[in-house]
C-alpha cells in the first residue's frame, strides 16, 4: 500500500485519505467545571485560567447554551413519536393484508 509520511507525526496519508494515528479508543481525563455570571465566579475562572497558564497545562474553553440540551430533547422526543408512528402503520398494513390480496 502507499503510506506517504507527513511532516506532523500524528497524520498519515493511506488510499488517498489523511488519517490521525491516534487511536480512537484512546483514554483522556478532562476536568469539566461550570462557571455562572455572577462577579465572583468569572473572578475565579480568570484565576483558574492563570493558573493554568502559570503551569503550562493546556486546555480549552468552551460555551454552552441550555436551548441546546432543551433542543437536543425535544429533538429525541420528536423522533421517538415519529418512529412509533411509523411503527405502527407497519404493524397495521401487516395486519390488514389480506383484504389487498
Amino acid at each position: 500500500m502507499n503510506k506517504l509520511k507527513f511532516k506532523k507525526k500524528n497524520l498519515f496519508l493511506k488510499n488517498g485519505f489523511i488519517i490521525p494515528r491516534k487511536s480512537i479508543f484512546e483514554k483522556r481525563r478532562i476536568i469539566i467545571t461550570e462557571w455562572d455570571n455572577s462577579k465572583q465566579s468569572s473572578d475565579n475562572f480568570h484565576k483558574a485560567i492563570s493558573e493554568l497558564e502559570k503551569e503550562n497545562i493546556p486546555y480549552t474553553v468552551e460555551w454552552k447554551r441550555e436551548i441546546t440540551n432543551i433542543t437536543k430533547l425535544i429533538y429525541f422526543c420528536y423522533s421517538i413519536i415519529l418512529d412509533l408512528i411509523l411503527l405502527g402503520g407497519i404493524i397495521f398494513a401487516l395486519i390488514n393484508i389480506d383484504r389487498w390480496l
